[in-house]
């Protein structure tokens, strides 16, 4: 009997996340939907200035995480703490 009843819960439950997760993607698909029947007018200044953005993230982010390992690195070999 206890068998049957864990069985009986556990599909309950399955039941539950199956429903949520099927609103969750009704809502998701319905805010697409309405995403591509708007009309968004993109600034062409903003797009040039976004790439300019992105051009120096893809040099400086590499270049940070170097730098920082560097250091990291050279503080954990030689670092000696003081008595």
């Amino acid at each position: 009997m206890s068998l049957l009843c864990s069985l009986l819960s556990v599909g309950i439950e399955w039941a539950f996340v199956f429903c949520f997760l099927q609103q969750t993607f009704e809502v998701l698909s319905d805010e697409d939907a309405a995403r591509k029947n708007s009309v968004m007018i993109a600034d062409p200044t903003s797009k040039q200035k976004a790439r300019d953005v992105d051009k120096v993230a893809r040099k400086l982010f590499p270049a940070a995480f170097i730098v920082f390992n560097f250091a990291y690195w050279l503080t954990y070999v030689f670092w000696k703490p003081v008595a």
